[in-house]
């Protein structure tokens, strides 16, 4: 428009343009007063968050706490592992008590755990993080070619091995480190070594007329993990036993499946190895009460996070000077305990009852990530409550080790009476419960062609190590 043109426009519509741009102005500079007044204020607690942020009542004896022993399990040789590890403990709690979103111990990772850098600590000797496990090739193979391996790092590693059999007849497990958002206090590398190394000396013990060796050892450490399992401890420990757990159900299953290895002798014991997992060994509930511990602290101070961890307390489109004005911490902590409550009903079904409940999950945190007018008081906490990470496939992967129990016992119950692949499926039928799939209540799968028994796996990271079928004997 030139500026002719333009001094021709009447006066009363530039008048009228005015009016519009203020009445623009005005009415998001109210919106925004109004958006800042209603997030002037917190929520109070819930009944449900002050419930679900209770610490556990730990009641194991710190010198029957196997938890305290495998976390000083490098100890120097003239120390008490227990001791060691109520020492790392202490440690760990000074730490986290002066960092406790980790920022300052971000940067250095050197300054973790120093008395696990002693010189005299007992470290691992030899290489067997590859051995014997569930996801790797098969145990029984991989042990008679590396047998010699294996004698050697027995030999070498003795003082670890004792340490691991001692540990295996403690009968509490209860994990008394700090809830820390930045590093839990785990088992050194040299105690899931030691682990590695005894599950194959028990498959090179199957394979050479020891039997009954190899299963005293699965038979003691299968009930070790169980009880880890049953503890309620923080998911990453659960998940530490139920790895190790899984690896034990696949060795028994490819010694049930080994036709030069006689296990008829055995059948009792191996069927009490195999009895079906207790609701308490695969129900998450209570350690998902130790997660919302984690998710809780991790609330205290987003804007703490987010410098050490952008992408951990915030989602992408949450800009980072939002956080003072438009978050309010206890009223993300309820809405995010409603969700955590859900998540424990998931966990705490029966099998038959997973993917009913896992459905009616899903539909609630699309109706909680759905925004809508009640948006407006604490959208940057309604944002990251919305992004908290679903534990499903976690909790879904403690019912699959269910069913893989039960897969591996049916396996046994056909071989003990040498049943044909034409009689196996009328068998099964037949058969006790605890062979049966928990998710259905009916036989498993039954392929003839590669005379394998299967189940349909709830989670990816059961499909991925290979736990969903069993082959039979030939």
């Amino acid at each position: 428009m030139t500026h002719d043109a333009a001094a021709r426009v009447p006066e009363t519509t530039r008048a009228h343009r005015r009016s519009t741009w203020k009445l623009l102005a005005g009415g998001g500079a109210a919106c925004a007063a109004i958006l800042l007044i209603v997030n002037l204020f917190d929520e109070a607690p819930t009944p449900l968050a002050r419930r679900l942020v209770q610490p556990p009542s730990i009641t194991v004896e710190p010198s029957d706490n196997s938890y305290l022993a495998i976390v000083g399990f490098e100890a120097a040789r003239d120390q008490d592992v227990v001791e060691a590890g109520l020492r790392l403990v202490a440690e760990h709690r000074a730490a986290a008590q002066a960092d406790p979103l980790g920022e300052q111990r971000a940067k250095s990772l050197a300054s973790a755990f120093p008395a696990r850098r002693a010189p005299d600590r007992i470290a691992f000797a030899g290489d067997a993080d590859a051995l014997c496990d569930i996801a790797g090739p098969s145990c029984l193979a991989d042990s008679a070619r590396r047998g010699e391996e294996i004698r050697e790092m027995l030999d070498a590693n003795a003082v670890l091995v004792a340490r691991y059999e001692s540990i295996q007849r403690m009968s509490g497990y209860a994990n008394t480190a700090a809830v820390d958002v930045y590093r839990w206090l785990l088992a050194p590398s040299s105690f899931h070594a030691t682990f590695n190394l005894l599950l194959a000396r028990a498959a090179l013990d199957a394979q050479h007329s020891h039997l009954d060796r190899a299963l005293d050892f699965l038979a003691r450490d299968m009930a070790f993990w169980r009880r880890v399992m049953a503890s309620g401890s923080p998911l990453v420990d659960v998940q530490i036993a139920a790895r190790a757990f899984t690896s034990e159900v696949g060795l028994l299953s490819e010694i049930i499946a080994a036709p030069s290895i006689d296990i008829a002798p055995h059948a009792a014991r191996l069927r009490a190895m195999l009895a079906p997992l207790r609701a308490d060994e695969f129900d998450l509930s209570r350690t998902l009460e130790r997660e919302f511990e984690v998710r809780t602290l991790m609330l205290s101070d987003l804007g703490a996070l987010a410098r050490r961890s952008p992408a951990e307390a915030l989602p992408e489109a949450v800009p980072h000077w939002l956080v003072p004005l438009l978050y309010k911490r206890q009223a993300t902590v309820n809405r995010t305990a409603a969700l955590y409550e859900r998540m424990q009903l998931v966990a705490h079904a029966r099998p038959g009852e997973f993917e009913r409940r896992r459905t009616e999950l899903d539909a609630f945190v699309r109706e909680q990530e759905d925004p809508d007018y009640h948006w407006i008081y604490d959208p940057v906490g309604k944002a990251v409550s919305a992004s908290t990470p679903l534990l499903i496939d976690a909790i879904a992967a403690s019912f699959d080790l269910a069913a893989y129990v039960n897969l591996v016992r049916a396996s046994l119950e056909l071989r003990l009476a040498a049943v044909g692949d034409a009689d196996v499926e009328i068998f099964l039928l037949r058969a006790a419960p605890e062979t049966r799939n928990p998710y259905s209540g009916l036989p498993f799968s039954w392929d003839p062609n590669t005379r394998t028994l299967s189940f349909g796996a709830a989670s990816a990271a059961s499909r991925d190590l290979g736990i969903t079928e069993v082959r039979l004997v030939r």
